[in-house]
């Protein structure tokens, strides 16, 4: 099996467009391999 690796290119575009708050509940849906793993924001 070969190694996979997703290398974001839209990542600070997607992030801002999701208006993030602090107190704000989320839930990562995305499953094994198409998993974006994000920098705290």
């Amino acid at each position: 099996m070969k190694d996979f690796e997703h290398i974001p290119v839209l990542l600070n575009e997607c992030i801002e467009g999701l208006n993030i708050k602090k107190e704000g509940i989320y839930i990562d849906g995305t499953l094994r391999r198409s998993r974006t793993q994000f920098e705290n924001c």
